[in-house]
């Protein structure tokens, strides 16, 4: 009978090689783009030459579809919940904040490499939004006009508008939220919880009725 422990030892080893590629590409493709980062690139940081990385990734734009479908897979369970977060009790609100602080700790360069995507993105990068965040966002946003239409919502708000904002307030701060600001205290190592939060009470502030707000 043969040894099932070590026959899964060497795919556990390809499936750990293949994670380490994507998240190389992953910060590359943040830092530089997708155009501007090689395969030669991404192996260096993996320690690996060109050919190996193409042994599991034949072509870049295969690995760049696996990293976006992976980023994509995490943003679309936070995207529903953003607006809960926000209208809901404090209890619910500090929860998501914890699980966004530990995102940008477990994946650093996920938020800004959907910045980038947002800023710049390509054809390619246009059709996998389209595929796999523009259904999440339009459901989304019917939950944010039905907020308008209960009186949740300020009745000054432009809902299209308000929600584009929400959108492009939350990812720039989780994208920016591995960097210590000048003006935050360095003694305190809770800052990226303490941004975040004030991220949302901004929002919440801002479309909220007076009654949901406080």
């Amino acid at each position: 009978m043969p040894n099932t422990s070590t026959a899964r030892t060497p795919r556990k080893k390809t499936l750990e090689t293949r994670r380490r590629i994507r998240e190389a590409a992953k910060q590359l493709f943040a830092e530089r783009g997708f155009d501007a980062t090689s395969v030669q690139a991404i192996g260096d940081v993996v320690g690996m030459g060109k050919q190996a990385v193409r042994y599991h990734y034949p072509s870049k734009e295969q690995l760049r579809r696996e990293v976006y479908e992976e980023m994509a897979a995490k943003w679309a369970d936070f995207i529903p919940r953003l607006l809960k977060a926000l209208v809901g009790p404090d209890a619910t609100r500090e929860r998501l904040i914890d699980e966004l602080v530990e995102l940008v700790d477990d994946e650093p360069h996920l938020a800004p490499l959907v910045l980038r995507d947002m800023l710049e993105g390509d054809s390619l990068a246009k059709a996998m939004a389209a595929r796999d965040f523009i259904p999440h966002l339009e459901r989304s946003f019917e939950e944010f006009q039905e907020l308008k239409e209960a009186g949740i919502i300020r009745d000054d708000v432009d809902p299209a508008a308000a929600y584009v904002v929400l959108l492009h307030t939350i990812v720039p701060v989780l994208a920016l939220a591995t960097r210590r600001s000048r003006f935050e205290n360095e003694a305190n190592d809770d800052w990226r919880r303490i941004r975040i939060r004030e991220a949302f009470r901004l929002l919440r502030n801002g479309l909220f009725a007076e009654a949901t707000a406080n």
